[in-house]
Order: C-alpha cells, then sequence, then structure tokens
C-alpha cells in the first residue's frame, strides 16, 4: 500500500512489478504495465 502511496503508480502496474525491475542502486523501479504500452521508471525511497 505505501508503495502506492509513495510513487502515484496504479494497482495494475503495481501487480506486474517483478524483482528483476527494481534497481536498488540508482532508487528507482522500471513500470511496464502502464495504460500507453510505454515504459517508465518511477523513484522509490530508500526505506
Amino acid at each position: 500500500m505505501m508503495l502506492l502511496l509513495e510513487t502515484g503508480i496504479r494497482a495494475s502496474e503495481c501487480i506486474g512489478i517483478r524483482l528483476s525491475d527494481i534497481d536498488f542502486q540508482r532508487s528507482r523501479m522500471l513500470i511496464q504495465n502502464t495504460i500507453g504500452y510505454r515504459l517508465r521508471y518511477v523513484l522509490i525511497q530508500k526505506k
């Protein structure tokens, strides 16, 4: 739930996240299941 609130992603986008989509070194996450079928990165907090 906190991931949805902090990043602003949709629930359908959150369902498709895999561990390999998360870049912990750059604190970002790849979102693949977008409405426009485009790939985008979302910043995540380190905590």
